[in-house]
């Protein structure tokens, strides 16, 4: 990329009538080096929420001898899509390729979206996708608008430039790398970028406050978020009740904890549309379906009416490095949830489910571990602060986070279908990733779908959870019976090749460059094993053990795959991956880039055996 060019200004129309605003501007100019960049650059994709106007939208084509091609407002196409909230009513795209461009040749493109209300807060990196030789960012705030702003690893102070109306923050770098998987590194504590935050609003003299400097902010912002007020409403109160008379003489704790189990297990968490998202509790209690803005409120309303002291806990993602006091910025928080302490004064932590999740009580995603989360208590009425403290998030180890497979297969050396009995264990962070839609599947019926392998042609069927556990660390068993074309091919007379890919599966995280920067993160340390017992219909005898031997080691973990013959019908090939550490450095993540190539390398290795 020749030039990436940013823009963000915030504007004051009207102060007296609140007419605030913000646009953004996008410029880009790429150099097409190959043929397969011609594709990989050539199709545009702007995307509008349409609470944004485009003011802007071009792009021209620069060829090599210096002549010009703009595009034609009929090559833009329009289409609506889903926002990460899946309402179709938020969000558009706007999609356009730039024909005839040859390698050799510039594009370049910019667009600019125009918002109402101001940019509160942005962290703004330098980097892109690709290599930037130019990197330019421009913040631009009417006077008055008072700003704190913050550049962070390798960001010179912006040189700053004030007309009549406004104030100018310019920013440049050059020369940097692609931003490829560098996201794997602790973001704010590695690439450059630049943060800021409005504070207030000052003209003639009256302040208006925006993000004040407090800590509390975090606290009033989510408040404000999910419409949370003081009160319950009397349909959760009775709901609470009715629970409570079930379980009687046993404490508000225990209460609690047996409403958030029912919410956990009987409640659908769906994404709906905003008409129907604002009803009132009693009917997403009497449907038992409701959105996660109502089940936040809901969780909320359930703490007050069991009367159990709580904390609202504010964290970020640990790749976007710690929430800081000396920089209050609520924009920043990734996740927020809940903590109270039971009847022994022991602290536990509930998130409350979304679409894509449900966490057991004391289970937190693996991005939360080893980070420091705010924890807030409820503010009293009138009071001017809440009470406020820093808590450490435990870290699991990589004993809790387990994925194991036994495989039974049944193998006709004459060929016919495969037929395998398969018990599939996920615990620790594996529980957490998957246990959501694995019991979602099979409540609708679609477990087998989802274990479906399609490259394989796979049958599953007689899909059941065998045992769930609700205390850490977290676990579940699935097991299954499939059937697939037969994997046995005949070598030569006699001696039969047994093709396991496919067979022997880990999930290896992404491939790092070997030209990183800054230190890459895979999401958790685990051990990861498939035993896959062959039973054979004749006896047989194992051609080649030593090829099976096989240990390959990184910095990052090892990987052993090994045969072995139990008896004369039976063998078993066990595939085992223990990882060591989380966090590479450059050097040691070039190493894992060529340990996953050797581990998918001996996975397709095939096993021979010979007919006795």
């Amino acid at each position: 990329m020749l030039y990436q060019y940013r823009t963000i200004a915030n504007n004051v129309m009207d102060l007296y009538h609140g007419e605030l605003g913000n646009t953004e501007t996008v410029m880009r100019r790429i150099k097409i080096l190959t043929k397969a960049g011609i594709n990989e650059y050539t199709n545009i994709v702007v995307n509008r929420p349409y609470a944004a106007k485009l003011t802007v939208l071009d792009a021209r084509t620069i060829r090599k001898d210096g002549s010009v091609v703009d595009l034609k407002a009929s090559d833009i196409k329009e289409l609506d899509l889903q926002d990460a909230e899946g309402n179709y009513d938020r969000y558009q795209q706007l999609r356009f390729s730039i024909p005839g461009v040859e390698v050799g040749d510039e594009i370049e493109t910019v667009y600019s979206l125009q918002k109402s209300g101001l940019q509160t807060g942005r962290d703004v990196y330098m980097q892109s996708y690709l290599p930037v030789r130019h990197s330019v960012l421009v913040l631009s705030l009417d006077k008055g608008i008072r700003t704190e702003l913050r550049s962070l690893n390798g960001v010179h102070e912006p040189k700053v430039t004030e007309s009549m109306e406004d104030f100018t923050y310019r920013w440049e770098m050059k020369d940097l790398g692609s931003l490829g998987d560098e996201s794997n590194a602790l973001r704010s504590t590695a690439l450059p970028y630049v943060s800021f935050v409005v504070r207030e609003l000052d003209f003639g003299g009256r302040r208006y406050p925006v993000v004040p400097a407090s800590i509390d902010t975090y606290y009033d912002t989510y408040i404000r978020s999910f419409g949370i007020t003081n009160g319950t409403e009397p349909a959760v109160r009775k709901w609470v009740d009715g629970i409570r008379s079930v379980h009687a003489g046993e404490s508000n704790v225990q209460v609690l904890e047996h409403a958030l189990k029912e919410l956990h297990e009987s409640f659908a968490v769906v994404v709906m549309p905003t008409e129907e998202a604002d009803q009132p509790l009693s009917v997403h209690l009497q449907q038992k379906r409701l959105d996660e803005w109502s089940l936040e409120r809901l969780v909320q309303q359930v703490f007050d009416e069991t009367k159990v002291q709580y904390w609202f806990c504010f964290g970020r993602n640990r790749l976007d490095g710690p929430i800081e006091t000396s920089f209050v910025a609520p924009h920043t928080t990734t996740t927020t949830f809940f903590a109270y302490n039971d009847d022994q004064e022991h602290l536990h932590y509930y998130i409350p489910a979304s679409p894509q999740r449900n966490f057991e009580i004391d289970e937190l995603p693996w991005y939360l571990e080893g980070t420091r989360v705010l924890m807030q208590r409820r503010k009293s009425t009138g009071a001017l602060e809440t009470e406020s403290l820093w808590s450490p998030v435990p870290v699991s180890s990589m004993n809790d986070n387990k994925h194991s497979q036994h495989i039974d297969m049944d193998i006709t050396l004459t060929g016919g279908p495969l037929h395998a009995r398969h018990r599939e264990t996920w615990c620790g962070a594996w529980s957490g990733r998957y246990r959501s839609p694995m019991l979602t599947a099979l409540r609708s019926g679609n477990a087998a779908e989802l274990l479906d392998h399609e490259d394989l042609d796979q049958r599953f069927d007689s899909v059941s959870m065998e045992k769930q556990e609700h205390t850490a660390p977290y676990s579940f068993t699935m097991r299954y019976l499939s059937t697939s074309p037969s994997p046995v091919q005949t070598v030569e007379e006699g001696v039969i090749s047994v093709d396991l890919a496919g067979l022997l599966h880990h999930e290896l995280p992404d491939k790092p460059s070997a030209n990183r920067s800054t230190d890459y993160h895979v999401p958790f340390q685990y051990i990861d094993e498939v035993r896959l017992f062959l039973h054979f219909d004749t006896p047989v005898s194992i051609m080649d053990e030593l090829e099976f031997g096989k240990r390959e080691e990184s910095a990052w973990g090892v990987h052993i795959l090994s045969v072995k013959q139990l008896d004369e019908r039976t063998v078993v090939v066990t595939s085992s991956l223990n990882t060591k550490k989380d966090k590479l450095t450059p050097a040691e993540a070039k190493e894992l880039a060529g340990l996953l190539d050797r581990i998918n390398a001996s996975l397709t290795t095939d096993l021979l055996v010979k007919a006795l």
